[in-house]
Formats: structure tokens, sequence, C-alpha cells
């Protein structure tokens, strides 16, 4: 398992997700089931263009954990991959007021937001940050 843990992180620094995933995914046959790795899954199904895939990672992590912060980040790129804006914004509202977060637009670097970005729910969003 440490040594699948290890190579999750050179094979994401080499850019290759699809490797990555396979490691997270052999990780999680060895220890079960667990919510962190289920988050990881997530986040390399994202990057590797698994919309279903990072949904039931997400879901199956909120199984386990449903209070594990990480997952806001999981949360989020699903609803952008989605394109449900309405619903993105009023996530990171939401996080924002429970835990007083302070949420910028650089937040949102990965490219899974670069559409978001033109939409006029993030002018909206961005603008009444300037408040």
């Amino acid at each position: 398992v440490t040594i699948d843990l290890l190579l999750v992180d050179m094979h994401f620094l080499k850019g290759d997700m699809k490797a990555a995933r396979a490691d997270v995914e052999a990780s999680l046959r060895s220890v079960g089931d667990d919510s962190y790795l289920f988050h990881l899954l997530g986040l390399m199904c994202i990057r590797t263009n698994d919309l279903p895939g990072a949904e039931a990672a997400l879901g199956k992590a909120e199984k386990i954990e449903p209070d594990l912060i990480d997952l806001i980040d999981l949360r989020m790129m699903i609803l952008a991959m989605q394109k449900n804006y309405p619903r993105l914004v009023k996530t990171m509202n939401d996080f924002a007021a429970e835990t007083g977060a302070i949420l910028t637009p650089d937040i949102l670097a990965e490219t899974v937001y670069d559409d978001f970005k033109k939409s006029p729910e993030f002018a909206q969003w961005a603008a009444g940050l300037k408040k």
C-alpha cells in the first residue's frame, strides 16, 4: 500500500493521471473502503475526464465520512464538470459561511473551472466578493 501511495505522487507529478488513478485503485483494493482514498480516486477521475467515476467516488467517500472537509474540492469540481454553476456557487458560499474560509477566484486554478470562469454565475459571484 505504501508503495502504491508513493507512486500516486510520482505519477501525479509526471502528469500521468491514468497511472496515478491505477495506484489509488490498488490502494483501495489493499486497504478497503477509505474516505480519503475515495477522495483521491475522485480527483483522479476528474483529471481523466471520468465524471461518473468521480461522482461514484464522492458518493462512497460521503457514506464513510460525510464531514471530510477535503470532499469540498471534489464536490466543486464535479459541479463544474456538470456545468451546474448555480449549485457550484451555492456550494462555495455555503462552505465559506460554515467555515469562515475566504474563497477567491484564484482558488479555481484547475482546468475543470475554465468554462465556469466564463459564465454569468462566476461573474456575479466574483463581483459579490468585492463588496
